[in-house]
């Protein structure tokens, strides 16, 4: 079990095991997972998988926080030289804080389970009602395009300019 919830990994594996007074070589470890008990390795595998997630996104969430902190730490710094930054660096720098700002936000929101994007699915009625509510006059073309096209092979020539 130990191999399946180190992701694989039976180098981890063996040395979580050695420190809990298990000593089962490595190689070992490999030869239950790939060989002897790969059917039972499969099977634990797929249970522990819920586990595994859980643990990668506390991981993720400490290494969040320590980057924030870092962050905060480069930032405090940023501030001091951006008197001394050439034009084009402090444009560079901006740009760079503008970025990690965004993915910051973000990640805070998908997080806390918010929306990180917003989309809209109206139709040309919706829209028209919804303008007209606030007061807008929408007028319509009352034309109506007639036309004709004729399929073009992908290996016939184009026509010449006219």
């Amino acid at each position: 079990m130990e191999v399946a919830l180190c992701g694989g990994n039976t180098r981890r594996a063996h040395r979580a095991l050695k420190a809990r007074g298990l000593h089962i070589p490595r190689t070992t470890l490999m030869q239950w997972a790939t060989t002897q008990h790969m059917d039972r390795y499969d099977a634990l595998r797929r249970e522990v998988i819920p586990k595994v997630h859980d643990r990668l996104a506390r991981e993720s969430e400490d290494l969040a926080i320590e980057y924030g902190e870092a962050e905060r730490k480069t930032l405090e710094r940023y501030l001091q030289v951006v008197p001394e930054l050439k034009p084009a660096e402090a444009a560079g720098a901006a740009r760079n804080m503008a970025t990690s700002r965004g993915i910051a936000t973000d990640k805070a929101l998908l997080l806390r389970g918010r929306p990180n994007q917003i989309s809209e699915h109206r139709n040309v009625g919706e829209i028209i009602r919804a303008l007209k509510a606030k007061g807008a006059t929408v007028t319509l073309p009352t034309e109506v395009l007639e036309g004709s096209a004729e399929e073009v092979a992908e290996d016939d020539p184009l026509p010449p300019a006219a």
